[in-house]
């Protein structure tokens, strides 16, 4: 197979200023400069690039780089001296203040647990994109953006969500959780491949469908976090939410649940950017007096995205809508049972530890080019370079997801009925095999380790070590701005 993404040796001359940098091991004999314009928008870096190809204002780069290197540092991905200068137009003791806002924000897990959970957050996103959702919801104070991010990695480990992914129907099934695959069964929420008029993908909330006897409240939690994690999996880019609504067509008081609209609520603020619109359909006079009720403790963004509609033609048009709402779409939501041998490539351990390991080493190299980009003066050909070096990593990390999607995440009814495929194609039953998948991770991945680690007899004397002892610091080649 040939590599369709590389990365290509600097060779850049003396012209200006000659400026070392230090880095971890691995990052001895790595070089920047090359790009990819077949890079989709959702998957460029951000740090040169937003995802609709209009240049960020500078001072949002430069809250991007401050979370970065404070993420960074704290995991100990990144020396200290990452910091300082960096701060220089902020406030006094700012590096101080961020550093224990991360340290109270995540003292219920370790370091290496906040690591190892925001990386699985990642998936097929771009990190660049995740972290300046967090900004923006915050204003751009990174303060502030820090504690969400933090007090999200520490929701997630609370309500279990890695595993949660891991398990799909049949590890519910097998662990007796009949409350969550309930969900599923009566069609509660479904995505059903549509999209409103914004472009927005539709989770369809068979609000009548609900009765909060018939499972438990822990239950209802898993599948309405699930909800969100799968609906995560299908919008990456930095402009793309989804769109819910809420058919509330023979609502009655019995159908109302407020811890589970508390758990939307808990979501809607984690999961930032996700849920862009909500249209509330066929709502009776009764649900408008508890929605008076109700709105007062949901986030006040939620409720400036409300729509109520007895019409949903204005917003979505019939071929995106099902039959009971007045639409033509030929998918018809239908609860398929698991599967026998539906998560056999769960069990190929050797698979999964070899592109777990080339995760593991894409996101060192991406810490590494990280720290060098933050360090590197503005606007130089440099900062163009590294940004764009950094691209091609994420845009590898994109494809090492969907290579690991079957080995590490349960099935469940969206994948057997094809509604993650239509949506995402890389999602499809086969893609991990395809070429489109494996060509990059096996080559152009481990062309770099094996450079980091053999680099040519006349450069520079410098340490050889493993991509994997990340704090032995050795000058790189001298980098021309």
């Amino acid at each position: 197979m040939t590599p369709t993404t590389s990365y290509p040796e600097l060779n850049m001359t003396s012209s200006n200023v000659v400026r070392t940098f230090t880095a971890s091991s691995r990052m001895s004999h790595i070089s920047f400069g090359s790009s990819n314009s077949d890079l989709t928008p959702s998957n460029r870096s951000i740090l040169s690039e937003s995802s609709d190809s209009t240049p960020l204002p500078e001072d949002y780069v430069i809250k991007v780089k401050q979370m970065y290197a404070h993420i960074l540092v704290y995991t100990g991905d990144a020396p200290k001296s990452t910091i300082p200068g960096l701060m220089a137009s902020t406030t006094k003791n700012f590096d101080h203040r961020a550093q224990n806002v991360l340290k109270s924000h995540l003292y219920k897990i370790s370091p290496d647990k906040f690591k190892t959970t925001y990386r699985n957050v990642v998936r097929a996103e771009n990190f660049d994109i995740i972290l300046l959702r967090y900004l923006k919801k915050r204003k751009f104070n990174v303060l502030k953006a820090l504690a969400l991010f933090a007090d999200f990695m520490v929701w997630r480990v609370k309500f279990a969500i890695d595993e949660l992914n891991e398990r799909g129907d049949e590890g519910a099934l097998a662990s007796g959780d009949e409350g969550f695959i309930l969900q599923y069964k009566l069609g509660k929420a479904v995505f059903n491949q549509g999209r409103d008029k914004a472009g927005r993908p539709l989770v369809i909330v068979r609000v009548q469908r609900h009765n909060p006897k018939a499972q438990s409240d822990a239950a209802m939690n898993r599948f309405i976090a699930k909800v969100f994690e799968d609906a995560k999996l299908l919008l990456l880019g930095y402009n793309e939410s989804g769109a819910a609504i809420f058919d509330l067509t023979d609502f009655t008081i019995s159908n109302m649940d407020y811890s589970a609209v508390k758990m939307i609520n808990s979501c809607y603020k984690f999961y930032v950017g996700l849920l862009g619109h909500v249209y509330i359909y066929n709502a009776p006079s009764i649900f408008l007096t508890i929605w008076k009720a109700i709105k007062v403790w949901l986030d006040p963004s939620l409720v400036a995205r409300v729509t109520f509609t007895k019409n949903l033609s204005k917003h979505i048009t019939a071929d995106n809508l099902p039959p009971d709402m007045e639409g033509t779409q030929p998918h018809i939501y239908e609860y398929k049972q698991v599967v026998p041998g539906e998560n056999r490539k769960m069990k190929d351990l050797e698979t999964i530890d070899r592109l777990q390991t080339t995760r593991g080493e894409l996101f060192d190299l991406l810490s590494d080019l990280t720290v060098l980009w933050i360090k590197a003066p503005e606007n130089t050909q440099l900062t163009h370079n590294l940004a764009k070096q950094r691209a091609l990593v994420l845009d590898d990390l994109r494809r090492n997801y969907y290579q690991l999607d079957p080995y590490i995440r349960g099935r469940t009814v969206y994948d057997r009925d094809g509604t993650f495929g239509a949506i995402v194609p890389e999602l499809t039953e086969g893609y991990a095999e395809s070429e489109a998948a494996g060509i990059v991770l096996s080559q152009s991945a481990s062309s770099i380790v094996t450079a980091v680690n053999n680099p040519p007899p006349d450069s520079s004397p410098r340490a050889s070590h493993s991509p994997k002892h990340m704090h032995t610091k050795v000058s790189l080649v001298p980098l021309i701005v």
